[in-house]
């Protein structure tokens, strides 16, 4: 899945200027729709590890552990991140972005450690 991924990531990183010029011809938007692609590429691989990880822990019955890694990523990290990055250091669309992709990263490697913990596999249900 990972690999798949990050083929298409890089795919549409490689064309993020044609690919944003089909949704609009203001070059202002298409310039911005592009960097929000190249951040957001970043996070791609991370999402779908992630992403593989959490249906799998939710298949195998570890549903509160994971909801709490995923709850602490997005209101612990994303949500806080993003209002202190845009509004703190006015770093604007481009700190929500980057809060955004952080986050993904970061619930990603949550993920990761709990699935490579084992602890889901002794937990009672």
């Amino acid at each position: 899945g990972c690999g798949i991924i990050s083929i298409i990531t890089i795919i549409v990183v490689l064309n993020a200027d044609r690919i944003t010029s089909l949704l609009s011809k203001d070059p202002l938007v298409v310039r911005e729709s592009a960097r929000y692609l190249y951040i957001s590429a970043v996070s791609e691989p991370f999402m779908a590890v992630g992403s593989i990880l959490i249906g799998a822990l939710n298949g195998a019955g570890d549903t509160k552990a994971t909801m709490i890694r995923i709850l602490t990523s997005l209101w612990g990290v994303r949500i806080p991140l993003a209002l202190i990055s845009a509004l703190v250091f006015g770093f604007g669309a481009y700190g929500v972005w980057w809060a955004m992709t952080i986050s993904i990263i970061i619930q990603a490697i949550l993920i990761y450690k709990r699935h490579k913990s084992k602890r889901w596999i002794k937990h009672d249900y």
